[in-house]
C-alpha cells in the first residue's frame, strides 16, 4: 500500500510560486490499475514521481505500508526504488546500444545482481511481455510498441510490488496502445499496485479507479467494480 497525505508540491516561492499539487490525500491499494487522469499541468507526473520518492513534498507525505518515505535517507530510498518500484516512461529510455535483453535486465544489474540471474530474470520479463523472440534485437530494430513492451519488461524484471507509468501510451497507435493498456490491467491483477499518469481516456475506461486532477487538486475519484 503506497498513500499520499495531504501532499502539497510548491515550485518556486513568493510571487513565482506555483502549486502543481495541492493537498491530495489517496491510498493506492494492490490489484488495481489507478489511473491519475487529467490534462496537461494538471499535476499527475509531479504527483507520480512524489510516490515514487523521486520529488519530496513541499508539505504532507508519502506512506509505504504506513512508514514515512520522507524519513528515509538517499541510499535507503534509491535502494526501494531499485527494488520495488518499476517505471514506464513515455519515450521508453532504452538505451541504444543494448539489445532488448540487455535493456530489461539493467536495473538488476545496477542492483548488483550477478549476471546469470540478470539474463534469466530478463528473459523471463520479455516472455512476459511477448518479446521472447525479440530479445538480442535493439531498439532501432523494434517497432514503438515493441520498445514500450521492452520498457515494461525492464520495469517488472526485478518482480517489483509497485508499477508506475507516465504517459506509456503517449507515442503509441490505438491497437498497440490497447496491448500495452491490456498487460498493465494484467500485472494489476497479479496483486500489483499499478498506478498511471495518463491525459488517455483508453486507461481511463479500462481502469478500476480513476483520479481526476484538474490544476494539482483531486477533482474526483471514482473506483469501479
Amino acid at each position: 500500500m503506497i498513500e499520499a497525505r495531504g501532499v502539497t508540491k510548491v515550485y518556486g516561492a513568493g510571487t513565482r510560486a506555483v502549486a502543481a499539487v495541492r493537498d491530495v490525500s489517496a491510498a493506492f491499494e494492490p490489484g488495481l490499475l489507478h489511473c491519475l487522469w487529467g490534462p496537461s499541468g494538471s499535476g499527475k507526473t509531479t504527483l507520480l514521481h512524489l510516490l515514487a520518492g523521486i520529488d519530496a513534498p513541499t508539505s504532507g507525505g508519502v506512506f509505504v505500508d504506513g512508514e514515512g518515505i520522507g524519513t528515509w535517507d538517499d541510499a535507503r530510498a534509491s535502494a526501494w526504488r531499485r527494488r520495488h518500484v518499476g517505471f514506464v516512461f513515455q519515450f521508453f529510455n532504452l538505451l541504444p546500444a543494448l539489445t532488448a535483453r540487455e535493456n530489461a535486465g539493467l536495473p538488476l544489474l545496477l542492483d548488483g545482481k550477478d549476471g546469470r540471474e540478470v539474463r534469466e530474470r530478463a528473459a523471463s520479463a520479455l516472455e512476459r511481455v511477448g518479446l521472447a523472440g525479440r530479445a538480442d534485437r535493439r531498439p532501432a530494430e523494434l517497432s514503438g510498441g515493441e520498445m514500450q513492451r521492452v520498457a515494461v519488461a525492464r520495469a517488472i524484471a526485478a518482480d517489483p510490488a509497485i508499477l508506475l507509468g507516465d504517459e506509456p501510451t503517449g507515442n503509441l497507435d490505438t491497437e498497440t496502445g490497447a496491448s500495452v493498456i491490456g498487460l498493465l490491467k494484467g500485472l494489476a491483477a497479479e496483486g500489483r499496485t499499478v498506478i498511471v499518469a495518463t491525459h488517455d481516456t483508453r486507461i481511463a475506461e479500462g481502469a478500476g479507479r480513476v483520479l481526476r486532477l484538474l490544476d494539482g487538486a483531486v477533482a474526483s475519484d471514482e473506483k469501479r467494480a
